[in-house]
């Protein structure tokens, strides 16, 4: 029998999307979440916590590799020894691209004002100034 080669497993997955439900369950019963912008509002937040989580599992990851290298010998050291690497690797890649966001918001002043909506019905010459 073929074993399933699919690079999606939805197994492995399906954690995530319920510590998402149970993250959205007391904005939904408060009912906080009233629109789609609430909802996007409430996932950015929850993506916000989460950042400073990654880099910091990665430096839990990146501190076990080293002790892991440190005790063995030969081929399983060099292989220690490139997951190191890696570690180090996507620790500045999540750190670098976190500033460089952080310096495009402050840098175009983004603020997290919502954009105002264009209503129906309106007259666009008035809005621009060529009628009366």
């Amino acid at each position: 029998m073929k074993k399933n080669s699919s690079i999606f497993k939805f197994k492995s997955f399906s954690p995530v999307l319920g510590l998402l439900a149970l993250a959205l369950v007391p904005g939904i019963a408060a009912a906080q979440i009233l629109t789609f912008a609430d909802l996007v509002d409430t996932l950015i937040g929850i993506l916000n916590s989460l950042i400073p989580l990654l880099i910091a599992a990665a430096i839990v990851y990146v501190i076990y590799t080293a002790f892991m290298m440190a005790k063995e010998e030969g081929e399983k050291r060099e292989e220690w020894q490139t997951k190191l690497i890696y570690g180090i690797v996507a620790i500045f890649v999540m750190v670098s691209v976190y500033g460089l966001v952080n310096i495009l918001v402050y840098t175009f002043d983004v603020d997290n004002a919502p954009l105002e909506q264009p209503t129906v019905g309106t007259n666009n010459a008035q809005l621009i100034g060529l009628s009366d």
